[in-house]
């Protein structure tokens, strides 16, 4: 449900893949002028926005920025809609957990980062964060760790994983159970099903292997390549037949022996 929920959202905001992704930073901002935002200006302006810049993403926006509207009402949207959401865990800040629970929640990509002479709380010790701080080294490290982390995340895009994100999957298993459908006799035969047929494709790989590459080389018979039509016959006609794809190669691979040569595979007893 939550994957069709995420799909019908993309397409109501239109093709993505024309738009820069957006990137939304949350983490401790403090008062104008004080140590506090002083820091968040500093790992936003020298790791944060060169690293998601780089990958493609508009600047990474922030809640006291002055387009942004009400506070609250535009941390909750952005953890909702945001492409991606940096979330700097420096110093505890319970608002930060807040929202970052709430992104969890919504089983969004986040990367949680962290100044170097600090840990994040227990219950995010699955999900690594990436340490920052002033100097020149761990910046340019932070920097390519974050990139590196991006791209991880676009290879597998819509997922995310959490302790939130484990338990809302545990609760959708949970709706079979409750629902009309009976989980034994409906969805673990197709699981079986599916194993049965992975490991007939996995039998005759192996005979396709043993045909074509431990016989040949054991016993000095050599076999012409089958053309696409062949190979496409023996598809087609192991999908008709109670018979192994080796079995059909055997057959198959006669005609088109050069001479028209009849020659053999070699027999089973001889392996």
């Amino acid at each position: 449900m939550l994957k069709w929920y995420d799909e019908k959202q993309t397409f109501l905001k239109g093709d993505k893949m024309t738009q820069q992704k957006t990137c939304y930073i949350i983490g401790p901002i403090g008062d104008a002028d004080t140590l506090e935002r002083e820091w968040a200006n500093f790992v936003r302006e020298h790791i944060i926005e060169p690293a998601v810049t780089a990958c493609g993403y508009q600047k990474p926006a922030r809640a006291d920025d002055p387009d942004r509207g009400l506070i609250t009402q535009d941390i909750i949207q952005q953890m909702f809609e945001a492409d991606l959401v940096v979330a700097d865990l420096t110093d505890h800040n319970g608002n930060v957990y807040y929202e970052l629970g709430i992104r969890h929640c919504v089983q969004k990509p986040v990367i949680p980062i962290i100044r170097e002479d600090q840990l994040p709380l227990f219950d995010l010790g699955t999900n690594k964060a990436i340490f920052i701080g002033e100097g020149h080294l761990i910046v340019t490290k932070a920097i390519e760790d974050m990139k590196s982390r991006i791209k991880a995340i676009e290879q597998t895009p819509g997922e995310f994983y959490s302790h939130v994100h484990m338990h809302i999957k545990l609760k959708q298993l949970k709706i079979f159970e409750k629902s009309d459908v009976n989980i034994k006799e409906f969805i673990i035969p197709i699981f079986e099903g599916m194993l049965i047929l992975q490991s007939t494709i996995t039998d005759n790989v192996k005979m396709l292997v043993d045909e074509l590459v431990i016989k040949p080389k054991a016993l000095k018979t050599h076999y012409p390549i089958p053309t696409l039509p062949v190979l496409e016959l023996m598809t087609r006609e192991w999908m008709k037949q109670d018979s192994s794809l080796a079995e059909w190669y055997r057959e198959l691979i006669k005609k088109e022996l050069e001479g028209d040569k009849e020659v053999s595979p070699p027999p089973e007893d001889k392996k």
